[in-house]
Parts: structure tokens; C-alpha cells; sequence
């Protein structure tokens, strides 16, 4: 055994102890904490173990850096060179990784009996690996001493999420007051659900506050949380000797998460929700890019994003048919965005735009809800039964001829009638009243006109 590996297994092993030895403290204060972020590190030295120990590479192009936890899982499972994970173990491990993460950087409330399965789940599975992938007894690494201890394990993942649900409603009682701790105990939860379902993100605080209604609704625990209930615990043997692993249900598919895809695990339970994984329209993608709905479109098609089936899904309910884009969909548009040829874009739109009419437009955008306006000419404007329905555009009085209408002024004074729209004076039609307000008299004012001061008096449109 190489030197590197050596010192990377007694790393994992020396972190698989101390998590045991959190794990069985007397004290509480950030024992949980301590526990997942122990077990996790213990993980990745092993998985890196393992990765070397067979041939692989735990450095990429920057060789001061190693590999994370993601990368590790991926490729203990589907480089074919060092391959020794098998997706059940994946899937433990990358919601231990999650749960992890929550605990480190965020907040997490996470039961004993949860706590429990994540730490016995942990030593078995890290005995597994040492035995599979070095060929050696974990009990030789570690003291005989060393095993998680409850006085009441759960064998049954369904009664301890059922247990856990009940919880949380008990918290949401009339008059408890206690929301946000019902949310920090979900958070714990909705992980584990997100981690089969392919998604590493945190839950934020609106996914936890729809879980939350959910539970308050009276939901059952299995509706709220599908992919958990498609798992189920193994177990064998009692008391020192018990083995315990995350498997998935007999019947159930799993697949390995393309890599790249954003916000994305290692491996997840096959999705039979399409709208859940496919959740965005191209009005939602065109919103999130900051784009117009038709640059959005030219986008897509620049990008060739509908040749990519884990981007977009064409989704068929009854008679209608709706195109669907996944997370996967919004990066691909984020990173083409950078870089896409502008010009190129612009004549794609033409070509799109120009082979219909725009009545064709009209009823495809109303008909999936994107929010559009088309460029008008000016006496479309003019006549545009919107705007004179809203008194945007006005009868003009006294104007004569063709000019019949005008802009209404944009001011409204509050509980003043706005005057009607009227033509403007000619020039010189309103010399003698002002005049006269002035005080000339009606026979200087003749002389001013006369003199050719001001014009003589011609007819005006009244």
C-alpha cells in the first residue's frame, strides 16, 4: 500500500473516531454538529483512499488542489479504471454530505434516532468499503471499542420519518408560536428528500415554509417526502453486531445525475415527476436570464437546448402539449449568454419572426402567457381601442378638418375635473380680450389695428 494511501486511511479512520465518540457523549452542545462533520470528513479521506488505491487521480488541473466530495463520489462510481461505490452507497452518501453542509454553514435540528441512522448507517458502510476496496477488517483500524450507542435505535426509516412529521405538527399546534423551529426540524428532512431526487441545494426558507403547510395541512409523511419513502433501511444482526444501510425499494430505478448539471448530486431515485424536474417555461427561463421572451427563444435555439433531453421535456397533458426546461436548461443559457454572438442572435429572431404575421405572434403569446407589445404604426396607436377606452387618447374640440384627436394630458389634479381637450389658439386670435383685460378701450384698440400693431381680425374656428 502506497504511503499517500496509508496516511489518507488512518486520516479517515482517526475521523470515524472521534465522530463515535461525539456521537456517544454525554453532552448535547453541538454533538450533532460535531457528528456529521466528523463522519463526512471520514468519508472523503477514504474515498480519496480508495480513489488512489486503485489507480486514479484525486488532483485535477490545479495540482495544489484535491478533489471534493462530489467528484470523489462520481468517480468511485462511474470511472470504470477505480470504480468501488455502488449507487445505494452514493445515495447514503451524498445526503450524509447535505446534511453536512447544513450543519456547518447554516442551521439544522436534527432528531437522535436520525442522528443515529446517519452514524450507524456510516460505520457500516465505511466498514464495507475498507473490506471491499483494501481488503482489511475495520476492526484491525480502530479500537473494539468504537460503535455508536442508542437506547432506541430505529429500524424502520418509514415510522422515523412518520415519528418526525408528527413532530413538527405537534410544533404547529394553535397557539404554539413555534414555526421556525418546525422549519429547522424539516430542514433535516426535506435534505434527505432533496438528495434522492438529484438536487444538492439547501432548502430555503420558502421550500421549508411550503413543507411546513404541507404538515399543517394534514399530509401524509410519504406525499411530502416521495423519494424518502421509495428507500428503505436493511438491517442484520443486533446489539455490537449491527450492520445498517440505506438501500432503495425492489422495483425502484435510480440513475446516475449527468455531471455538470447545476445545484445537481452524484445519483438520484428516477424521477417520475417530469413538471417537478422540468419546472420552467421559456417566460420563466427569459425572466431568471434577464432577457426578452423572443431573445430567450433565439437563445435556446443558438443553443440547441431542445436537443438536450435532461434541458427539455416537450410535456403532454391531455390535448395540450407544453415545452418544459429544467435547472440543467437555465445554466446552459447563463453560460451560452457570455458568449453568444449577438448578431448572429438578432437574425435568428428575423427568421423566426418574419415567416408569420403578427396575428400568428398575437395568439401564441396570449396563448402561453408572455407578456409581449407590438411596435404599432402611428395611426394604429391613434385608433387603438385601449388607449381611447382609458382616455389616453382624447376628442380634440374645435379643431376642424382631420385632426379629431389628441393625447390627454398626463396630469390629474385629485378632485378636479380635467378640462376637455381643446385646439391651440392661432396666432394673434386672442389679441382684443387680452387687450382689453389690460384696460385699452375698444377705440384703441381699433387704432393699434388700423396703425397695423396687431393683425386685423380674421375668422377663427370657435
Amino acid at each position: 500500500m502506497r504511503r499517500e494511501v496509508k496516511l489518507l486511511l488512518k486520516k479517515a479512520c482517526d475521523a470515524l473516531v472521534l465522530a463515535v465518540e461525539h456521537f456517544n457523549r454525554p453532552s448535547d452542545r453541538g454533538r450533532s454538529q460535531a457528528v456529521l462533520i466528523l463522519l463526512d470528513h471520514a468519508f472523503e479521506m477514504l474515498l480519496k483512499a480508495g480513489l488512489v488505491h486503485r489507480g486514479g487521480k484525486i488532483r485535477d488541473k490545479q495540482p495544489n488542489l484535491t478533489i471534493g466530495f462530489d467528484q470523489c463520489l462520481r468517480r468511485g462510481l462511474s470511472d470504470g479504471t477505480v470504480k468501488f461505490l455502488d449507487q445505494n452507497q452514493v445515495l447514503a452518501l451524498q445526503a450524509l454530505n447535505g446534511l453536512r453542509d447544513a450543519a456547518q454553514h447554516h442551521l439544522l435540528d436534527i432528531s437522535e434516532q436520525h442522528l443515529y441512522l446517519q452514524a450507524q448507517g456510516g460505520l457500516t458502510l465505511f466498514r464495507d468499503l475498507v473490506k471491499s476496496v483494501f481488503d482489511r477488517e475495520l476492526r484491525d483500524e480502530l479500537p473494539a471499542r468504537v460503535l455508536p450507542l442508542s437506547t432506541t435505535p430505529p429500524l424502520d426509516l418509514a415510522e422515523m420519518f412518520a415519528s418526525e412529521v408528527e413532530e413538527v405538527r405537534k410544533l404547529l399546534l394553535p397557539g404554539s408560536r413555534r414555526r421556525i423551529e418546525a422549519a429547522a426540524k424539516m430542514r433535516a428532512l426535506a435534505i434527505l428528500e432533496a438528495s434522492t431526487g438529484g438536487q444538492r441545494s439547501q432548502p430555503d426558507d420558502r421550500q421549508l415554509d411550503k413543507l411546513v403547510d404541507r404538515v399543517q395541512s394534514g399530509a401524509a409523511w410519504d406525499q411530502i417526502f416521495p423519494g424518502v419513502a421509495s428507500l428503505e433501511l436493511t438491517t442484520r444482526g443486533h446489539g455490537p453486531s449491527l450492520d445498517l444501510r440505506f438501500a432503495k425499494k425492489e422495483g425502484v430505478a435510480m440513475h446516475v445525475v449527468p455531471e455538470g448539471t447545476p445545484g445537481a448530486t452524484v445519483v438520484a431515485i428516477k424521477r417520475v415527476d417530469d413538471l417537478a424536474f422540468y419546472n420552467m417555461s421559456s417566460s420563466q427561463l427569459a425572466k431568471h436570464l434577464g432577457l426578452t421572451g423572443p431573445r430567450t427563444v433565439a437563445l435556446i435555439r443558438y443553443a440547441r437546448v431542445e436537443s438536450d433531453a435532461d434541458a427539455f421535456k416537450l410535456v403532454v397533458i391531455g390535448k395540450s402539449q407544453f415545452k418544459r426546461y429544467s435547472q440543467k436548461a437555465l445554466q446552459t443559457l447563463r453560460d451560452v449568454k457570455l458568449t453568444a454572438n449577438m448578431a448572429e442572435l438578432s437574425t435568428i429572431l428575423d427568421e423566426i419572426f418574419s415567416a408569420e404575421s403578427m396575428d400568428h405572434w398575437y395568439k401564441i403569446f396570449n396563448g402561453v402567457h408572455v407578456t409581449f407589445g407590438a411596435v404599432r404604426r402611428p395611426q394604429e396607436v391613434i385608433n387603438d381601442p385601449q388607449l381611447r377606452a382609458n382616455d389616453i387618447i382624447v376628442p380634440l374640440a374645435g379643431a376642424g378638418g382631420k385632426l379629431t384627436s389628441t393625447v390627454s394630458s398626463p396630469l390629474q389634479v385629485y378632485g378636479v375635473t380635467k378640462v376637455p381637450a381643446k385646439r391651440a389658439p392661432k396666432i394673434g386670435e386672442h389679441n382684443e380680450e387680452v387687450l382689453r383685460q389690460l384696460g385699452f378701450s375698444a377705440t384703441e384698440i381699433d387704432g393699434l389695428r388700423v396703425s397695423g400693431t396687431i393683425p386685423k381680425t380674421k375668422e377663427h374656428a370657435v
